[in-house]
């Protein structure tokens, strides 16, 4: 999703809304202000929605692989298949959009949609050639908020469910805070389930047996003073657990190990010092794998869970972003290498393996492109360029639109 971090130089105008969710959440973390909150209750105020509207199918249909993704300046989605080389563009409202995430059998994806102005940010899900499009959310809020937005939506393995980060605004004598929890609705939509309680929260990934969520939380701790932290709760909510506990400082970037039994992130001591850590998904000591001061825009876990690949900028005396392989176990400020030394690849970002791990999708300069790791050939997709957003691959189950029910 439109996210945080500091990452390539804009080259797109973004609506002011989006510049403030990027710069508040920095890979889904929150710092608000508590504040009271005016008594009585009534239904929260969604604003006017945006028109939806349905993009005319262009044939034949998808076969995948496919590589869902956001259109620079957030103005659409395009799929490509990676299989035949072509691309789908999906325009399907006035404002700004997000591609989320795919369902676990590839044939519907859910989406983000806002309006023209970039506000009253949706979730709703579509068939691949953008029709069938389903307003997600039922809510009303007893507590007073005033707007309210969806964010960084993350389908469920079984498919049962879609956590998400909400977002609510409330108002009391002229001052407006801002809140954000976890949140759980089911896959067919409907009244979301709050599993968080700070209202600072961010980040929510499924661990890939779909039985936990991780995400971030800012808390205060008993010196008062903010510390970002990962806390883990289960599927159904009852069990929650603390991972980190630092002082002070950032955690960023959750992600689980392809075997679900290691949950990596980055760790900010201060501003954009970043370092890799990784804790075990059960609990217990934390471990850290760097301590050189760089950049790192964003990363991925190795297919074979033997490490990482980074996008890391002003790292071992490289000013640009590049693609480094981090192997875990192994210190990152001696034993990290390039993934990719390629000089077709500059301002690398949003590092994404397929299923199988046969290909490494990636932003290079708003533009994306795919590295086969079988042949080594690396290649730009024509014609598909890249919001400040992952791309996404549909899952390893998908079985090819012209599949997929009616």
């Amino acid at each position: 999703m439109l996210d945080g971090v500091a990452h390539s130089p804009e080259t797109h105008p973004v609506p002011p809304i989006v510049r403030l969710l990027r710069c508040l959440f920095a890979a889904g973390l929150l710092v608000i202000l508590l504040a009271a909150i005016r008594a009585g209750g009534f239904t929260a105020a969604q604003g006017d929605p945006p028109a939806l509207f349905s993009t005319p199918t262009p044939l034949p249909d998808l076969a995948g692989p496919l590589l869902g993704g956001t259109a620079p300046d957030d103005a659409g989605l395009f799929l490509y298949d990676i299989g035949t080389g072509r691309q789908r563009d999906l325009v399907l409202g006035p404002g700004i959009h997000g591609f989320g995430d795919f369902a676990p059998d590839g044939c519907r994806f859910v989406f983000l949609l806002g309006d023209a102005n970039g506000r009253n940010i949706r979730l709703y899900s579509a068939r691949l050639d953008g029709s069938d499009i389903r307003p997600l959310i039922v809510f009303t809020d007893t507590m007073g908020a005033i707007t309210w937005d969806a964010w960084a939506p993350d389908w469920s393995p079984d498919g049962a469910q879609i956590a998400f980060v909400l977002l609510r605004e409330y108002e009391q004598e002229g001052r407006r805070t801002r809140t954000a929890h976890i949140a759980v609705i089911p896959a067919e939509g409907g009244t979301p389930t709050i599993y968080s309680v700070s209202g600072t929260e961010g980040a929510p990934a499924w661990s890939p047996d779909g039985n936990w969520l991780v995400y971030t939380s800012y808390e205060l701790n008993p010196g008062g003073e903010r510390e970002n932290d990962l806390w883990l709760i289960s599927a159904d909510g009852g069990t929650k657990l603390q991972l980190t506990s630092f002082a002070s400082g950032s955690t960023l970037f959750p992600r689980w190990s392809p075997d679900g039994q290691v949950i990596s992130f980055i760790y900010a001591p201060s501003g954009n010092n970043h370092q890799f850590w990784t804790t075990p998904a059960s609990g217990g000591a934390v471990q850290q794998w760097s301590n050189t001061w760089a950049m790192v825009l964003d990363y991925a876990w190795l297919p074979d869970g033997s490490g990482l690949v980074a996008a890391i900028k002003n790292w071992q005396g490289q000013d640009d972003n590049r693609l480094w392989r981090v192997p875990l176990p192994g210190f990152a400020d001696t034993d990290a290498t390039l993934y990719l030394d390629n000089p077709e690849v500059t301002a690398a970002d949003y590092p994404r393996f397929s299923p199988d791990g046969r290909y490494l999708a990636f932003r290079s300069a708003y533009s994306v492109m795919i590295a086969d790791t079988t042949s080594g050939e690396v290649r730009l997709v024509p014609g598909a360029g890249l919001s400040n957003s992952p791309l996404v691959w549909s899952p390893a189950a998908f079985p090819g639109e012209g599949a997929c029910p009616p």
